[in-house]
């Protein structure tokens, strides 16, 4: 594997690079890739550390947001390099300076398309000072072709997408790349280009070999940086159809746990102030709430919108799980095929079939969809048949200003091991008490 310098950390995201400045012929306009979140997965801001490798002193310098050539250019340019249209190589993937795992990246830009498989491994220290269970690891891979995506998630389909092929590198050669200078990256000489003279605008910089192979893209939107360093050997040539192969199943609502029952148990929302509609919501039992309240923190928007309360439901559901849907807003958008069944998933998706069917009481916790369609009338017991949930009632809603929460996420950083049971306890505490001299908080 091919080490990418620098470390931090990310729960995933969907990388989405919007364009660069310039001929609109010769830019990635609209490219959404490596969708990285399956879910509303936040940068982890408790436990991020950003620890530097000691033996970086290559005249590039890498840091979290961006990739510099330290011999800027003084003459002219040399001639715009031609990434060759269709190859292969192993590559690395890092965000905000921590390296996140490695596969293998599979371009091929004369049938518009490309692949990469990834292995995230979740090593030591990607959580800070966090242990997490042995042989935690998602294992993804991302298909674009002329039309659509899909990304699969250890062996789960997730996010049939419409968000097409856009060549990343293709650029480099038109009349927008602008030259940077020679640069050195992980002891490897390269030429360093940018989508744009004006540092402001340049969403893209490639570091390019003198074989006209790339060495490190950064991907750098929003004030995030991503990088991709691939390896050798570089495999010039169409890549074999099957590593452009759709799993099977993708589009289709999933299969669903065996042996469903009835079941009645707790779910907690971060919603906005007054919105307590929970159907084509996602909801969360208690550790797998604690587990995204202390990743997301506070500050959780979805479209637009400002999440200020957290409400705790009963609420009875049918245990013949279907895949879990991203679902966001108010009113909800749900990314999903499964629009019947409850979805469910460990939280963070860190599980062998991100958790649908397993016990995740653990450890991660878990995240529930409620398919709006898949309410029960009143009156009704959900079944699997005719109905997968229904409601039976809010039973406290508190504001996330209230100062027992300032104690929940201390709690949330000092915590050294999955699961997060002290920050669970103390969660739980805010809505069995009222009074916050108890660590509760005051129904609103």
């Amino acid at each position: 594997m091919v080490t990418v310098l620098g470390v931090g950390w990310l729960t995933g995201l969907m990388l989405s690079v919007m364009g660069v400045a310039g001929d609109s012929s010769a830019q990635p306009s609209g490219v959404t890739a490596f969708l990285r979140a399956a879910t509303l997965r936040h940068h982890h801001t408790h436990h991020m550390t950003d620890v530097h490798h000691a033996d970086h002193t290559s005249r590039t310098s890498l840091t979290a947001t961006t990739l510099h050539a330290a011999t800027p250019t003084t003459g002219p340019a040399p001639p715009k390099p031609q990434i060759p249209p269709q190859w292969a190589t192993p590559f690395s993937f890092a965000e905000a300076g921590m390296t996140l795992g490695g596969g293998r990246f599979s371009q091929d830009a004369v049938n518009q398309r490309y692949a990469y498989t990834f292995v995230d491994d979740m090593l030591p220290g990607r959580w800070g000072n966090i242990s997490v269970p042995k042989g935690t690891e998602q294992h993804w891979s991302f298909v674009a072709n002329a039309t659509a995506s899909t990304t699969t998630v250890n062996t789960v389909c997730r996010i049939p997408s419409a968000s097409a092929f856009a060549d990343l590198f293709g650029w480099v050669s038109g009349p927008s790349s602008f030259y940077e200078g020679a640069g050195e990256f992980n002891g490897r000489p390269c030429d360093l280009w940018a989508s744009s003279a004006d540092p402001k605008t340049a969403t893209m910089k490639l570091c390019v070999n003198a074989d006209s192979e790339p060495v490190v893209l950064a991907l750098n939107e929003h004030g995030l940086g991503e990088l991709l360093e691939f390896g050798q050997p570089f495999v010039a040539g169409q890549p074999p159809a099957s590593a452009f192969a759709s799993p099977p199943g993708c589009g289709q609502p999933g299969p669903t746990c065996p042996d469903g029952a009835s079941v009645r148990m707790e779910v907690v929302v971060f919603h906005p102030t007054n919105m307590f509609d929970i159907a084509g919501q996602d909801v969360a039992d208690w550790l797998g709430d604690t587990m995204f309240l202390c990743l997301a923190g506070p500050n959780a928007t979805s479209a637009g919108q400002q999440y200020t309360e957290i409400s705790l439901w009963e609420i009875e559901v049918w245990t013949g799980y279907g895949l879990y849907s991203l679902c966001n807003g108010y009113p909800p958008t749900c990314i999903g095929n499964d629009n019947f069944n409850v979805g469910k998933e460990a939280s963070t998706g860190f599980k062998p079939g991100c958790g649908q069917c397993a016990d995740n009481s653990n450890d991660f916790g878990s995240w529930l969809s409620l398919a709006a369609k898949g309410e029960c009338p009143d009156g009704v017991t959900p079944d699997g048949k005719q109905c997968t949930w229904r409601r039976v009632q809010r039973q406290k809603t508190v504001a996330i200003d209230c100062p027992s929460f300032a104690g929940f996420f201390r709690t949330c950083t000092a915590e050294t091991a999955i699961p997060f049971n002290a920050s669970k306890g103390a969660l739980t505490q805010i809505f069995a008490s009222e009074t916050v001299s108890d660590g509760g908080c005051p129904h609103v």
